[in-house]
């Protein structure tokens, strides 16, 4: 079997159809995928869905209005292997991730997030183009992708051909070189390069130093263009939480992150500029207190002193953010008021000027 589509479910109800019908209507041999979802003990009715695509009628859900307003055409009679795995305990993207990784049957892994999907057909034969053009290839990856607040079938794109689709064939530095921000969902991932490699599980942003030990471990990583991949905007995505479990997670997400690039055996130098790009994070994160309920401000901060961030990129600091780092590890009460009190002017301002 060529591939694994990997998605993991929670709280999919709404949406779920959407993704799967994207992927089981392929321009692809049946035989050759599978799709397997992993539901991470969601509450809600999506395995009710999930299992009639898994079934013997598996487009009852939707057959006669969902499913054609998205597609527009007749659905495929041959149909790729769908399988449901059921979690006993919530183990977040991560677990799903690596439940599903553990499953599979593929040479090759593809990522799936339950409220996204993908706009064309012919997603899995550009990848298998590619990838018997470039055998020598772990990591094929399209860089492009849309964002859509709701599904429609007007951005269908067809897969390019090798000529059209600007492929670039690089070593994991040079990869590296010109400040990527890898999305693990536009990408095909050999499984035996990331077979081994776990993702943390029972947190938020999981994936970042993930992507930092599968990319720099890679023999060769193709690029190309290709935005199949649709980004459904979530408002109730990890990526929109502004809980202070979200924010500790990612100020613990860029501790291992930073230790994991001083692992990846990528020359010193390149090593050193990634580094440095770490300090913006950092002061970012002081700033983004803002966005968090003012009682909560002193127990962020708390959170970004002990990480010990800023013993990490004090060296490369200027005056002014060495003063907000240090006023916001000795007086975070205070650092939180002046905060907040400079955002509320901000916005009075704006609404003054409007």
């Amino acid at each position: 079997m060529k591939f694994s589509l990997i998605i993991p479910a929670y709280k999919a109800e709404k949406y779920i159809h959407h993704c799967l019908d994207s992927v089981v209507n392929q321009d692809f041999p049946a035989d050759q995928y599978e799709v397997i979802v992993v539901d991470d003990c969601s509450p809600d009715y999506q395995n009710v869905i999930i299992e009639r695509y898994a079934g013997e009628c598996p487009f009852c859900y939707s057959c006669e209005s969902q499913v054609n307003n998205i597609k527009g055409d007749v659905l495929r009679n041959e149909l790729p292997n769908v399988r449901l795995i059921k979690h006993e305990l919530n183990k977040r993207q991560g677990g799903a991730r690596n439940t599903g990784i553990a499953a599979a049957k593929g040479e090759w892994i593809l990522f799936i997030d339950s409220d996204d999907y993908w706009c064309s057909y012919d997603v899995l034969k550009t990848f298998d183009r590619l990838i018997n053009t470039y055998p020598e290839s772990d990591i094929v990856e399209a860089r492009k992708y849309q964002t859509s607040s709701e599904y429609t079938s007007n951005n269908r794109v067809s897969g390019p051909s090798v000529e059209q689709a600007n492929v670039r064939r690089v070593s994991p530095s040079e990869y590296y070189s010109n400040n990527p921000h890898p999305c693990i969902v536009t990408a095909a991932f050999r499984k035996g390069l990331v077979s081994d490699i776990k993702f943390r599980e029972n947190v938020f942003y999981e994936d970042t130093d993930w992507k930092i030990k599968a990319y720099t471990t890679a023999r060769k990583i193709v690029t190309f263009d290709f935005p199949f991949y649709v980004y459904f905007q979530n408002t109730n995505s990890t990526t929109t939480s502004k809980s202070v479990n979200a924010f500790e997670d990612a100020i613990l997400a860029n501790v291992i992150c930073r230790q994991s690039w001083q692992a990846s055996g990528l020359p010193a130098d390149q090593i050193n500029r990634i580094l440095s790009n770490g300090k913006k994070d950092y002061l970012r994160s002081i700033l983004g207190i803002r966005n968090y309920p003012f009682a909560d401000g002193k127990r962020l901060l708390r959170i970004l002193k002990n990480s010990g961030s800023r013993n990490d990129f004090l060296g490369g600091m200027n005056l002014a953010e060495r003063f907000l780092s240090g006023t916001s590890e000795l007086f975070p009460w205070l650092t939180t008021c002046i905060i907040h009190a400079a955002t509320a002017f901000k916005r009075l301002l704006c609404k003054l000027k409007h």
